[in-house]
């Protein structure tokens, strides 16, 4: 039996509702998150991790905690993210879900200061990592850290390797952009070219399938309109009743 004692089971009728409810909060969540609407990804995924706690599957639960992390860092309150990341690392110990949020935690450490802890977190999961699949994101890491610390060998090394092996276009498009910056920093124009190709191709691919972002760009600036309106008029009576 999973940890959580309010589990509800599987038999009961508002289990499929509650299933329902927290897949929908945790696609919301995805899409607000994919489009840098930190704010509404967080406000989403906290409504599914609700739902996912009455559920009491850890490992949906422990997911969510990770999407929360996520959230944080791209909001740019890494303790935030650092807590959610630890939460789903006590929630879920196996090791597909250790190797990705210690990634996300050595990120933060480096930027942190803590070079020498997110370096070593970094190798040492590289060394059992073998065929699973955060291997491309572990060497764009490794990448991002040597380009950060002007190790440009070593930080072209990774990022090549992670070219090598990805097919996220995420990862094609963070490693090449790196890549190019680095051949820029060095003089080799040629190479720049190279990666700045690879990077403009993935992003013309990317744009032929935004039909639906235009859509969620829509939908947050009527979000915004309305908070501000509400906000506007929520001031206003309390000048009214000085």
């Amino acid at each position: 039996r999973n940890a959580h004692s309010s589990k509800l089971e599987a038999q009961s009728p508002d289990y499929e509702k509650i299933r329902f409810l927290s897949l929908i909060y945790t696609r919301l969540g995805e899409l607000f998150l994919s489009e840098n609407y930190c704010d509404l990804a967080i406000s989403k995924y906290r409504k599914a991790l609700k739902y996912k706690l009455l559920l009491g599957e850890n490992k949906a639960v422990a997911n969510t905690y990770k999407c929360l992390g996520n959230s944080y860092q791209l909001y740019n309150m890494p303790d935030s993210a650092l807590y959610y990341y630890n939460k789903s690392l006590e929630t879920n110990h196996e090791l597909p879900n250790r190797l990705d949020v210690e990634k996300c935690i050595a990120r933060i450490m480096f930027y942190k200061g803590e070079r020498d802890s997110a370096y070593s977190i970094i190798r040492n999961n590289l060394n059992i990592i073998d065929n699973y699949g955060p291997k491309d994101a572990y060497y764009t890491l490794l990448g991002e850290m040597y380009y950060e610390d002007k190790e440009y060998d070593s930080a072209v090394h990774y990022l090549v390797l992670s070219l090598s092996v990805t097919q996220y276009k995420h990862t094609i498009i963070s490693s090449s952009k790196r890549l190019s910056s680095i051949y820029n920093i060095l003089g080799d124009h040629e190479k720049v070219t190279y990666y700045d190709r690879i990077t403009l191709s993935v992003l013309d691919k990317e744009q032929e399938k935004n039909g639906d972002v235009t859509k969620l760009h829509d939908v947050y600036r009527r979000y915004s309109d309305s908070r501000r309106k509400l906000e506007y008029d929520t001031e206003m009576a309390e000048l009214r009743n000085i």
